[in-house]
C-alpha cells in the first residue's frame, strides 16, 4: 500500500514537472536547455510558496513566459532628444517606461548579475564609476546612467531601474562612440 502512494506521489510531481516544462518551452518556442528550466522552476516555486497571498505563483509564471518568449538583449532611452542604449542581462522583460528611464525583471543570478555590473556594461563602453548600496553608477557615451537593484518577489527574480541623464561639460574625447 504504502508503495502504490509513493508511485502515485512521484508520478504526479513528475506530471507537474513535466507540464511546467512542456509550458515554458512552448512560450519559448523552442526547448528549454535544463539549467534553464531549472532557474524558472525554481523562482515560480518559491513565489508560489513564499507569496501565496499576492498570487506569486501565476505572477513568476507570467513573467517567466515573458522573460523565455521575448526578452530583449538591449535597452534605449531617448532624453535630451539623444539615443542612449545600453545592454541588459539575459532572460529580461521590461515593465515600465518613463521619459528618462525603464524598469525591468530579470531572472539573472547574484553571479550573473555581478558579471553583467563589471563585465557587459563596461564592455559596451559604460564605465562604472561608483556604486552607493544598490546603486550603480556609470558613464559613457555622453551621459551618466544609474542602475539600481531590489529583488522582486524572490531572490530569483531582480528588478532594475535604469535612469540616464545626459552628461553635462564633457570633452568630445571622454564620450565613447
Amino acid at each position: 500500500m504504502r508503495i502504490k502512494i509513493l508511485w502515485s506521489a512521484l508520478t504526479f510531481i513528475l506530471a507537474i514537472v513535466l507540464s511546467g516544462y512542456i509550458h515554458l518551452s512552448v512560450s519559448a518556442g523552442r526547448a528549454l536547455s535544463a539549467s534553464e528550466f531549472t532557474r524558472f522552476f525554481h523562482t515560480i516555486l518559491w513565489a508560489a510558496v513564499l507569496h501565496m497571498d499576492e498570487n506569486g505563483g501565476s505572477r513568476a509564471l507570467k513573467l517567466s513566459r515573458e522573460a523565455v518568449s521575448s526578452a530583449p538583449s538591449s535597452g534605449v532611452i531617448n532624453t535630451a532628444g539623444e539615443t542612449f542604449q545600453f545592454p541588459l542581462p539575459q532572460f529580461c522583460v521590461s515593465r515600465d517606461e518613463h521619459q528618462q528611464s525603464r524598469q525591468y525583471l530579470t531572472f539573472a543570478s547574484f553571479d550573473e548579475l555581478q558579471d553583467y555590473f563589471h563585465k557587459t556594461l563596461p564592455q559596451a563602453g559604460w564605465r562604472h564609476v561608483d556604486q552607493m548600496g544598490a546603486g550603480h553608477f556609470f558613464k559613457g557615451h555622453g551621459a551618466r546612467i544609474v542602475i539600481t537593484n531590489h529583488f522582486y518577489l524572490t531572490t530569483g527574480i531582480s528588478e532594475l531601474n535604469v535612469s540616464v541623464r545626459k552628461a553635462s561639460g564633457e570633452t568630445q574625447s571622454e564620450r565613447s562612440y
